[in-house]
């Protein structure tokens, strides 16, 4: 058993720790995506607004009903096409807020050209979603461990 806590309640709201691990992914995610902007000369004044519309985008469309923690395990086929559903959440996230960031790119940063605008933004992107990859499962318990 791990000696962190998988979660800890604030009045009636719950709080897990691995969406901390998930928020800590975002921030440093954000961070870095911003320096790059602003290194190839993009205005990051509306960055914020464009981050947190992506953000909201992705919880959205990764909302799903039929999660199921990773590590648990059944033998049962309905209970596999849960766990299976459950782990392409992240890919329905990305597929919304995908097309809410070429909306707004094209609304905040008009002048700029999509290939500029993507060649900044995706090595943060992909750094943040491998920091979230890893950081998210260890304050789970064990680690993930089964």
């Amino acid at each position: 058993m791990s000696g962190v806590p998988t979660s800890f309640h604030l009045g009636p709201l719950v709080f897990h720790t691995y969406g901390f691990g998930l928020a800590i992914a975002a921030y440093v995610c954000y961070l870095y995506a911003r320096r790059r902007l602003s290194k190839v000369d993009f205005s990051v004044e509306p960055f914020g607004k464009f981050t947190l519309s992506l953000i909201v985008a992705g919880l959205l469309g990764a909302d799903s009903p039929t999660s199921q923690p990773i590590g648990a395990t059944t033998r049962s086929p309905r209970a596999v096409d849960r766990r299976m559903a459950g782990r392409s959440r992240e890919f329905r996230g990305i597929a919304l807020a995908l097309p809410v960031g070429l909306y707004f790119q094209r609304r905040w940063w008009p002048e700029s050209s999509l290939a500029g605008f993507t060649d900044a933004l995706v090595p943060a992107l992909i750094a943040g979603w491998a920091l979230g990859r890893v950081l998210g499962p260890q304050f789970m318990v064990n680690g993930a461990a089964t």
